[in-house]
């Protein structure tokens, strides 16, 4: 039988070009390798026969450094055809990778670019370059999320090689509140009740007390051959919480340098505009699909526009060629409004083409 989960996940590389603190791969430990895709195709394909997940998230590592990412994401898509899929990428290496988003929308495959404070110039100037180019393949059918994080959990307690587990006394409350008790994760062949329990043996020489791991260490996850009510009993319970007092989940502060996420900031703020500009938006009753998705695709509509203080009349233009009045709003109400917001869409179109310079 196939058996409706929430979420898979595989990480289909240990290395990354990140050392993030408290990383739930254990990247920050320095080791590295590929899941050779003939393998991990043939494990895709297995559980494929098995779970039906709603979502499925490819990782790493960092995704973009395997060779045969392409691949990965034709043969998820081909697996899993009704998941919700994403790749999930830090962004350093995504304008070295641009050939990879047209397949991302070919496959309806959404990019998951992360967010979130970085130690160089160089590095924050390559995400900002990542997040203009990801918003330009907006416009072209590339779904995209950014979620922005100032904070990393701290699943254990210390640093480098004297981590030790918190030992928790209520697992069963950790177990619940935690993100990635939803992230099963297809490691070596098995399914995983998260990726801190994968991947825990992965650095268990490098720890001086690893004795402390041991009950963690002792996890057996599920194999392929399973039996249907083993399956049930792994994403249904009853669960061995034990492994969960591990976790400290403690949210602790980031340091670093935050990249700009100016075309979302625009977007937003054009779209807030709109909503806001003294009730001016309900009254003129905007019923027109087609004016909806311009608004959706801000800035980036503005930006092939080029617009500037003297070429609103192409927006206007284009309201009139798709018939707007005879959507409940006439061209001219729209001509009125668009001048009288003349100056807000000059800054924000300012903005954008000033990280555009910046960035290129």
């Amino acid at each position: 039988m196939l058996y409706d989960v929430i979420k898979l996940e595989m990480h289909v590389t240990h290395t990354c070009n990140l050392t993030c603190k408290y990383c739930s791969h254990y990247c920050d430990y320095g080791y590295h390798g590929d899941i050779d895709f003939d393998t991990g195709a043939r494990w895709l394909s297995d559980w494929s026969q098995r779970v039906n997940p709603s979502r499925f998230s490819i990782l790493g590592g960092e995704p973009l450094l395997h060779k045969d990412i392409k691949k990965y994401i034709i043969h998820v898509a081909n697996c899993f055809p009704k998941a919700a899929r994403d790749l999930t990428t830090n962004g350093l290496l995504l304008s070295k990778h641009e050939d990879i988003l047209p397949l991302l929308i070919e496959t309806g495959t959404l990019l998951r670019l992360s967010i979130h404070p970085l130690q160089t110039r160089k590095q924050v100037e390559l995400v900002e370059r990542a997040l203009l180019l990801a918003h330009k393949w907006e416009t072209k059918g590339l779904r995209l999320v950014t979620p922005e994080f100032s904070s990393w959990t701290a699943y254990y307690h210390g640093e480098g090689k004297n981590i030790y587990p918190a030992q928790n006394e209520r697992p069963d409350i950790v177990y619940n509140a935690c993100r990635q008790h939803e992230c099963t994760n297809l490691h070596q062949g098995h399914l995983w009740m998260c990726p801190l329990i994968a991947y825990l043996p992965m650095i268990a020489d490098k720890l001086n007390n690893k004795s402390a791991w041991e009950h963690y260490l002792s996890y057996r996850p599920l194999s392929i051959d399973c039996s249907d009510a083993e399956l049930k009993q792994f994403f249904e319970g009853p669960h061995d919480y034990s492994f969960c007092a591990m976790c400290a989940m403690v949210e602790k502060d980031v340091p670093g340098i935050m990249p700009e996420n100016i075309c979302a900031d625009i977007k937003n703020e054009y779209l807030q505009l709109l909503r806001n500009k003294d009730g001016e938006l309900s009254s003129l009753k905007i019923e027109n699909t087609k004016l909806k998705e311009c608004v959706d695709n801000m800035p980036d509509l503005l930006s092939e526009l080029q617009l500037t203080a003297g070429s609103l009349d192409g927006l206007i233009h284009w309201a009139g060629m798709n018939n707007i009045n005879s959507h409940s709003i006439r061209p001219g109400e729209l001509a009125r409004w668009l001048h009288e917001t003349r100056d807000d869409l000059e800054r924000m179109t300012q903005q954008l083409a000033k990280l555009s310079a910046h960035t290129s």
